[in-house]
């Protein structure tokens, strides 16, 4: 009876151990399995997260159908790249892989846009629909993409800021395939281009005069002006006007936290999403103060000398970038000085101004110019790029610059040539970053209210100066035409916030002793006071990029020629003399940082 009993026994187990072998079988296919899984989603999520940034470089608030079809292209060129996916079986140019990007251009790039698909052309303004870059299949037929831009997040109302992309692998499973073949692994990632939308702007907070329109000039737009106080004008001087270059759109209104500038606006202008229709600009309350955007700025190369120079009269000589764009050039000095009166070419870089004795800064006299590289040899203000990789880049062979052009540079430095150095790309932006010095302080009362008797306190810029050292100044007559660069966020003028200290400004505790309120109650914001920017008329002002100057105070005299300002954003802004500013906003060209926002 025992024995019988045992050989039953062992029977159950053998069954036993059978069935939990293939339990346990399951068990670890499964975990290696979703292990596979988990590694390909973390790629695939990373790869879209770059690929979403990279749209997000070509968008900014108001952008137009190309930006839009451009940020695109630039996200699946992103998506190819980093994931080594060929969605190029959906093109509709019969070109190579390689070529076929705008981002990379060459002579076979599709038209418009490698994101037309063959199914229809690219919609913009309804891309939730639109038969672009919507459950785009690879070559493989493995990955399906939809990438959509404008997108609407959150009802944000900056629809055009932002680019969704969706990936989705049916990814092949090794130890579970008699189950599951293949299993849908999914990412998207939401990205926006984090800039303000406004042409110009003031940041002070409460100041009736933050935006400060002297004598008979002008200002005009094609986008929103605002402040965190209100602008004071002696007449109708601020116009909106409609961009043809971005589709005959925008138009503007002023908006203000104390709306007091009704009266400035000129009755012809028009409103902001109005253009065509004969709806007039308002002048609007701001819910809350509006902040700067946060811009990463390249390292300051702390070990790098500090250089002074002269371009005499009737001469042409460059300026070596601190940081070049050119990978292959070391880092160049920092300036203190440099006086122009000649023709002065700055090169594809960063530029460190940190002098902190008078006369310091980047100073042109009325007979002085300063361009970009994309600028030589041609007449100011239109300029060719195509033209400048022959004049300043001496041609180039394949995607290669010969860089074979030799120019004089204002000063010369240990292991740099002294020839124009262009990038692969044929950038040729800059960036100027000064940092405010001096030991003068210009303050007065804080006992200023507005409106009156709310309690919010603004202090008034009295006469004179104040941080005087390390400055842009341009004399009247003077020329110069900057171009920005997206490596750097597009700002091609900044003013450097950090570095001063805050002893410069119009709100001293000192001043405030006797109204009875400390600087944060009193002054809300306390900018560095300096004038760090004066640009005076008559001469050809483009400055194609976004100028910061968030905590200082910039003065523009009107310009007869010239393209404007990207955008124009500074703690305080004073317009003087007798001939209108133009302010062209560029939703390429401001003062942002692009960031996931999903």
């Amino acid at each position: 009876m025992i024995t019988s009993t045992r050989e039953h026994l062992r029977g159950q187990i053998v069954v036993t151990f059978a069935l939990a072998c293939v339990a346990l079988v399951a068990i670890v296919a499964l975990a290696i399995d979703g292990a596979r899984v988990v590694v390909e989603q973390r790629g695939m999520q990373n790869g879209v997260d770059g690929a979403a940034l990279t749209g997000a470089l070509d968008l900014g608030p108001g952008a137009a159908a190309p930006q839009s079809a451009w940020a695109i292209d630039d996200a699946i060129y992103g998506v190819e790249r980093s994931l080594g996916i060929d969605f190029s079986n959906n093109y509709t140019a019969p070109s190579s892989y390689n070529v076929a990007h705008r981002l990379i251009g060459g002579a076979t790039s599709c038209v418009p846009n490698s994101c037309t698909s063959p199914t229809g052309p690219f919609n913009p303004s309804n891309a939730a629909t639109s038969p672009c870059c919507n459950g785009w299949v690879d070559r493989t037929g493995a990955y399906t993409l939809t990438i959509t831009t404008p997108y609407n997040f959150k009802n944000s109302g900056d629809d055009e800021a932002f680019i969704y992309v969706k990936l989705t692998h049916q990814f092949p499973l090794v130890f579970s395939s008699s189950l599951y073949p293949t299993i849908g692994v999914s990412v998207t990632s939401i990205a926006r281009n984090h800039a303000i939308p406004y042409a110009i702007f003031a940041f002070k907070h409460n100041d009736s005069a933050d935006i400060y329109l002297n004598g008979s000039t002008t200002l005009q737009a094609n986008k929103r002006m605002g402040d965190n106080g209100s602008l004071r004008s002696s007449s109708g001087n601020v116009t909106f006007i409609c961009n043809p270059q971005y589709g005959n759109q925008y138009g503007g209104d002023l908006w203000e936290y104390t709306p007091t500038s009704s009266a400035a606006i000129n009755v012809t202008s028009v409103a902001e999403g109005s253009c065509g229709l004969p709806t007039l600009s308002l002048n609007k309350p701001l819910g809350s103060y509006e902040y700067p955007p946060n811009v990463n700025l390249p390292p300051d190369p702390s070990s790098a000398a500090l250089q002074s120079g002269t371009v005499a009269n009737g001469t042409t000589a460059m300026l070596i970038p601190t940081r070049s764009l050119d990978p292959t050039q070391p880092l160049g000095p920092k300036y203190g000085n440099i006086q122009v009166n000649g023709t002065l070419i700055l090169e594809p870089g960063v530029y460190f101004f940190e002098g902190t004795s008078s006369p310091a800064g980047l100073n042109v006299a009325g007979s002085g110019t300063i361009e970009t590289g994309d600028c030589y040899l041609q007449t100011l203000p239109n300029c060719s790029p195509v033209q400048a990789k022959t004049n300043a880049c001496g041609g180039f062979t394949g995607s290669v610059p010969n860089n074979s052009v030799p120019i004089t540079p204002v000063v010369s430095w240990p292991g740099i040539t002294n020839n124009f150095h262009c990038t692969t790309d044929a950038d040729f932006g800059v960036l100027l970053v000064f940092w405010p010095a001096g030991s003068d302080v210009n303050a007065t009362s804080c006992t200023n209210q507005n409106p009156l008797l709310s309690g919010n306190y603004y202090c008034t810029q009295a006469a004179g100066t104040s941080g005087s050292v390390n400055t842009m100044a341009i004399a009247g007559g003077g020329n110069i035409y900057l171009t920005s660069t997206a490596k750097f966020h597009d700002v091609s003028l900044f003013v450097d916030p950090n570095h001063a200290g805050d002893g410069w400004n119009f709100t001293t505790q000192s001043s405030m002793s006797g109204s009875g309120c400390s600087s944060q109650v009193c002054a809300k914001q306390i900018g560095l006071g300096s004038n760090v920017v004066s640009i005076n008329g008559g001469g050809s002002i483009s400055i194609n990029g976004a100028m910061l100057a968030p905590d200082d105070n910039v003065t523009l005299g009107g310009s007869p020629s010239g393209y404007g300002y990207g955008q124009i954003l500074a703690y305080t802004i004073t317009i003087k003399g007798s001939t209108g500013v133009a302010e062209n906003y560029n939703p390429l060209a401001l003062a942002y940082v692009p960031v996931l926002v999903q």
